[in-house]
């Protein structure tokens, strides 16, 4: 290989990434378009948007069983 077709590889392989990285921006840009759409549609149908304090647990903690002892021999 001569050191011209390694550098030309290497833009190509540039090239390549940096369409990789715009395709994915471009992307991610359609699903936040896509989900700030969803949000608006559900606030003007009525819906809300509370806030839930960093605290708050959807399960509270249990009391822990033991089940030792509870198989018959």
């Amino acid at each position: 290989m001569t050191e011209e077709t390694t550098l030309s590889d290497n833009v190509v392989d540039i090239t390549a990434s940096m369409d990789a990285v715009e395709s994915a921006t471009a992307r991610k840009q359609m699903e936040r378009d896509a989900l700030n759409a969803q949000i608006e549609a559900f606030l003007d149908s009525g819906g809300r948007i509370s806030l839930i304090d960093q605290n708050v647990m959807a399960d509270p903690p249990q009391k822990p069983t033991s089940n030792y002892g509870s198989q018959p021999i």
